[in-house]
């Protein structure tokens, strides 16, 4: 981090989930605010948050595990929000998942969210489980747009919703800014005006109007 900062004092460091951060403190036996004032003196701005609920290891659908996967994030997040670090929220969810669970996740979701408002941005990721054989179907863009409503509606504690173009195409990007989205993620396209502009154009085709969406770098 130090040495990025040093090459290039201007650069916007955006870095680690909270995955990766929790499992440094513990192979380090640091406490989070001590590993997390490391970094903004180190030189980062902010988090890249990610899940919650340990999805590639678990797999969604359990809305209990994915709580008390939740937990052992608190202490991370509570120490983010005292040094001022903010952070995405990726919300993973699949066609199996339980609404009583996913209703109980998304309260304690809530609950952080209002004592400590780390979260910038609520990214709803569906996810399909491999069929026999291994292969993973690629989730359809009804599913998409419905978990890009449901986000809408349950976190309206969070600043944005995004539906990033890079993972879910253009045509599901544009279209989900009616159901909720207001943030297109990442630009996929070149670097400098020639993105900007690809970007805006997209936006404005959708019918809607760039200065109130969020697209971030």
């Amino acid at each position: 981090m130090q040495r990025i900062r040093t090459l290039n004092p201007q650069l916007h460091l955006r870095a680690f989930s909270w995955g990766e951060l929790h499992a440094a403190g513990e192979r380090d036996e640091r406490e989070p605010d001590a590993v997390l004032s490391a970094l903004v003196e180190a030189g980062i701005d902010s988090l890249a948050g990610g899940a919650l609920d340990d999805a590639e290891s678990n797999g969604p659908g359990d809305g209990l595990t994915a709580i008390q996967n939740m937990e052992r994030y608190v202490p991370w997040i509570r120490a983010a929000a005292e040094l001022g670090l903010k952070s995405d929220f990726a919300w993973i969810t699949a066609d199996d998942d339980n609404p009583e669970m996913l209703a109980d996740f998304f309260l304690c979701l809530r609950e952080l969210q209002d004592h400590w408002t780390v979260f910038e941005a609520c990214i709803p990721l569906p996810f399909q489980p491999p069929l026999e054989g291994g292969q993973t179907p690629i989730p359809t863009g009804f599913n998409r747009l419905r978990a890009i409503a449901a986000a809408r509606l349950f976190m309206d504690n969070i600043p944005r919703i995004q539906c990033p173009i890079a993972v879910v195409g253009e045509s599901v990007a544009l279209v989900a800014q009616w159901y909720g989205a207001d943030d297109v993620g990442g630009i996929p396209f070149p670097d400098g005006p020639e993105g900007n502009e690809r970007t805006i154009e997209l936006i404005r085709t959708a019918g809607r109007d760039p200065n109130d969406l969020y697209a971030g770098a």
